[in-house]
């Protein structure tokens, strides 16, 4: 019976081979063809490199290639490297992610629930809100979950094993580049992400650290003119301030505006700077109603004509 367990064996060891070198075919031709899609570079390999695909785009350098991963097993390696200034890092939040962000507490919250929930940012902030939208989730969320990452300046998408279908590969290579071009646009001009990020951001705090982390005027008066029109009170009241709008600051110190105490005084606060004369006589109409004395002395403190207890 020895015999027939020898052959049965060898029988199986050579069908691996075969199926090694007809995937490793099949994945050169792949290869091929996106050089050729692409019209990058293909690089045949030798002794001492592999099989890969060498292409720009932008500002993008792209390769393509497959790495050893332990004794009989390999995975196909797609890397775009680019400038991505003001991005460390960005992963997937799983385990070790998440218990590394308990201990050190790098991690970037953009008040966006459906990246903070998933996603390990580490970065300067303003850049990340800039690049990062509500509509930029679904395209990032495809490539986290394509066992993507980005460190080192290097955005890195790995598969297990040869991805010998021309059409996969290429969509794999698609999936890497769409990321990249989120996080590293060829021409950037993060004022104007961070304008329409106030316009759509997902949540009213996600809106207002968008509009404070402006720096150009021109910009920031875009901003501020969105803010106005904002569904939460307290970010209309940040674009009013900014914009020196007395008619929505005086709407907001009504009590129906849906801000609390302590935010209409806020708000009256910044129209006494704007129009003391409109100031003074809604602060006398709280003083009739509902502040207590305490905050309308504080109000008192401004040195504005006219603005005072009677």
């Amino acid at each position: 019976m020895e015999p027939v367990f020898t052959v049965v064996a060898l029988g199986i060891t050579a069908a691996g081979v075969y199926l090694a070198y007809n995937n490793r075919k099949k994945w050169r031709t792949a290869l091929r063809l996106l050089a050729e899609e692409r019209k990058w570079s293909l690089n045949e390999g030798g002794f001492l490199s592999r099989y890969e695909v060498l292409g720009f785009e932008g500002i993008r350098t792209v390769k393509v290639s497959s790495e050893s991963r332990g004794k009989n097993s390999v995975a196909t390696v797609i890397e775009v490297a680019s400038p991505l200034e003001g991005i460390s890092s960005l992963s997937k939040e799983g385990f070790a992610a998440g218990l590394n962000k308990m201990l050190t507490g790098q991690d970037v919250q953009l008040d966006m629930p459906a990246a903070d929930d998933r996603w390990l940012l580490r970065g300067d902030e303003r850049t990340l809100l800039a690049r990062l939208s509500a509509s930029s989730v679904e395209g990032i969320d495809e490539f986290l979950d394509r066992d993507g990452r980005v460190a080192d300046g290097v955005l890195r998408l790995t598969h297990h094993g040869y991805v010998s279908e021309f059409p996969k590969l290429s969509a794999l290579v698609d999936t890497a580049l769409q990321a990249s071009r989120i996080l590293d646009p060829d021409e950037p001009d993060d004022d104007q992400s961070l304008v329409a990020n106030v316009g759509r951001g997902p949540t009213p705090l996600n809106r207002r650290r968008c509009f404070e982390s402006i720096i150009e005027p021109a910009a920031r008066a875009q901003g501020a003119t969105i803010l106005l029109d904002d569904p939460d009170p307290i970010n209309r009241m940040v674009g009013a301030m900014a914009a020196n709008r007395a008619d929505v600051l005086a709407e907001l110190c009504d009590a129906d505006s849906g801000l609390s105490l302590s935010e209409r005084v806020d708000a009256l606060r910044a129209l006494a700077q704007i129009e003391p004369d409109m100031a003074e006589s809604i602060l006398h109409t709280l003083a009739e109603f509902d502040v207590p004395g305490s905050i309308l002395h504080t109000l008192a403190e401004f040195d504005v004509p006219g603005f005072e207890i009677v």
